[in-house]
This record gives structure tokens, sequence and C-alpha cells, in this order.
């Protein structure tokens, strides 16, 4: 599994650690608005991106890189 990741450049999820996966929305399984919308979720504990909705190409590139973006923990309170 960490080849996947890897191979994906996902980081683990920032609250469980689990693998994440890309995910779309398909027409038919969500409401009708969400169709063609593209995510990332944690396949553990099942946190997620916000939706983004590709205007020519994927949106993974977007999602990855906010998927991957950490707030430094000394800012944390």
């Amino acid at each position: 599994m960490s080849d996947d990741r890897e191979k994906l450049g996902l980081s683990l999820c920032p609250f469980c650690g689990g693998a994440a996966r890309f995910g779309k929305c398909a027409p038919g399984e969500q409401e009708a608005e969400n169709d063609g919308a593209e995510y990332i979720e944690c396949c553990d504990c099942g946190a997620s991106t916000c939706l983004v909705f590709p205007l020519m190409d994927s949106a993974k590139q977007v999602l990855r890189d906010m998927w991957n973006r950490r707030t430094d923990a000394s800012h944390a309170r």
C-alpha cells in the first residue's frame, strides 16, 4: 500500500495516519450538482478535502496540494 501512496503522491491522513485515495462523484451516486467533482478521502477515518470541479483536466494536482499541506504544529493552540 505504501508504494501506491507514494505513486499517487499523497501523504498519510493528518487525523488518523491512514492511507488516502482519490475519489470522483459519479452521476447518480450523489446529488446531481456534485457530478464530476473530485476529492481525496482517508480510507480509514473518512476525512476528506472539499469537492473540486475540474474545468478541462483532472483536479488531482490541486487536490494533492490541498491534502499534503500541513499546518506548522508550533502555531497550534
